[in-house]
């Protein structure tokens, strides 16, 4: 799983860096433990090690029966890894919960890149467009895309920069995906725009979103909380569409 086969024949003073945390992880999962603890484990790796190790990381998460407490202040990684979140300030717990609805609290809604992370399952492809079709909890995603593995795990970020707000389904608009929501609550971000926390409607309990626009057309659309809008996704980025979730196509092909 963590592909040491090529290191066993060298010294140790030979491996780099990535290669180290490799067998490092390694020898961790061979004292068969209950629960795994990862400290900060790319903090000493640069870009390029860092994203070596990464696929690594995704396949232990993906394949082991273990849970896995994963301590980082790098939000990146956050976004890429954590199921449940769990931030803490000078030891004290501030919040916790699935990561997609502690992304939508007013501690990390209010932030300058505030996003939400969405794990979603390949449903298709549209071969005509270069289209992926994703499912969430009842609802359709089209992004861009090579194809993917059907029943494959993809997890998306959705920028609030990258949702509009629309008080009607819009009848004619290049914008792909459309969904029915409510507005939970609204943000001041500074003097020009507002934060929304929105419920997506698209099964029994509303997904977590963000929106950001601007305080003119909150005011002119007379947006308050519990309004039922439409929130439109202009863009939706997959955090590791890795070569596990490809589709493995014939030869001839």
């Amino acid at each position: 799983m963590l592909d040491l086969s090529p290191l066993l024949e060298r010294s140790p003073s030979h491996l780099s860096a990535a290669e180290r945390q490799r067998l490092a992880l390694g020898s961790a999962l061979l004292g068969q433990p209950q629960l795994l603890l990862l400290d900060d484990p790319l903090i000493v790796l640069d870009r390029a090690a860092k994203c070596e190790i990464l696929p690594f990381l995704e396949r232990m998460r993906e394949k082991l029966p273990l849970p896995m407490i994963y301590i980082t202040q790098d939000y990146a990684d956050i976004e890429r890894f954590a199921d449940h979140l769990v931030m803490m300030k000078d030891g004290v717990v501030t919040a916790a919960g699935p990561l997609n609805v502690v992304q939508s609290d007013p501690a990390l809604a209010g932030r300058g890149e505030a996003a939400v992370c969405l794990d979603t399952l390949v449903g298709g492809y549209d071969g005509r467009y270069g289209l992926i079709m994703l499912r969430l909890n009842g609802a359709r995603l089209l992004i861009p895309g090579v194809p993917l593995r059907p029943g494959a795990q993809l997890r998306l970020r959705i920028a609030a920069g990258d949702v509009s707000i629309a008080c009607e389904p819009p009848r004619a608009s290049s914008i792909l995906n459309v969904f029915p929501a409510r507005i939970k609550a609204f943000l001041p971000f500074n003097e020009a725009e507002v934060t929304l926390a929105l419920a997506l409607e698209t099964g029994r309990s509303g997904v977590p979103l963000l929106a950001r626009i601007t305080r003119r057309s909150f005011d002119a659309l007379r947006l308050s909380n519990g309004a039922n809008v439409f929130a439109e996704v202009a863009r939706a980025v997959p955090l590791a569409a890795a070569e596990r979730c490809l589709q493995r196509l014939p030869r001839s092909a």
